[in-house]
C-alpha cells in the first residue's frame, strides 16, 4: 500500500511538473499569428496614414528570432509557405470586413480594434520568445591564444 502510493505521488509530480514547451506546431502558429497582426496593420496603414499606432516588437527582430530558432534552411521554406498561403489575403479580408462596419479613421471602434490587435501580438510574441530554439545555435570561435 505504502509503495502504491508512493507511485502515485511521484507519478503526479512528473505530470505536474513537466515542461510547457509548445513545440514546432504552436511556435509557427504563433509566428503566423505575429505576421497576420503585422499583414493587418499595413492594411490600417493603408487606409489611415494619420492614425497613431501602439508599440509593438519591430517585424525585424520577430523575423531574425524564427531565423535563429529553426535554422536559415528551414525559415526559407517556412516564409516560402507562408507566401504562397492566403495569410495576407485573410488579413486583408478582415480589415476591409472591419472597416465596412465602422465610421472611418476616428472611429473609436478602430482604435479599440488596434489595441486588441496589439494585445493579442503582445500575448503571441511573449509566447513566442519564450519558446526554446529548434536548433542548437552555432558555437562562437573563440581565438587561439600563442
Amino acid at each position: 500500500m505504502q509503495l502504491f502510493s508512493k507511485f502515485l505521488l511521484i507519478g503526479s509530480l512528473v505530470t505536474m511538473c513537466t515542461s510547457a514547451t509548445a513545440g514546432p506546431r504552436e511556435l509557427g502558429a504563433d509566428y503566423r499569428r505575429l505576421e497576420s497582426n503585422y499583414a493587418m496593420l499595413t492594411f490600417i496603414r493603408e487606409k489611415c496614414p494619420e492614425f497613431e499606432y501602439p508599440e509593438m516588437v519591430k517585424k525585424p527582430k520577430v523575423e531574425q528570432e524564427m531565423q535563429n530558432k529553426i535554422g536559415i534552411e528551414s525559415y526559407i521554406q517556412f516564409m516560402t509557405q507562408m507566401n504562397k498561403s492566403d495569410l495576407r489575403q485573410n488579413a486583408k479580408d478582415t480589415i476591409e470586413k472591419l472597416f465596412a462596419n465602422i465610421e472611418g479613421c476616428h472611429d473609436p471602434k478602430l482604435t479599440q480594434a488596434v489595441e486588441r490587435i496589439a494585445v493579442v501580438h503582445a500575448q503571441a510574441y511573449e509566447r513566442f520568445h519564450a519558446e526554446p530554439a529548434l536548433i542548437k545555435p552555432k558555437d562562437v570561435p573563440v581565438p587561439m591564444r600563442r
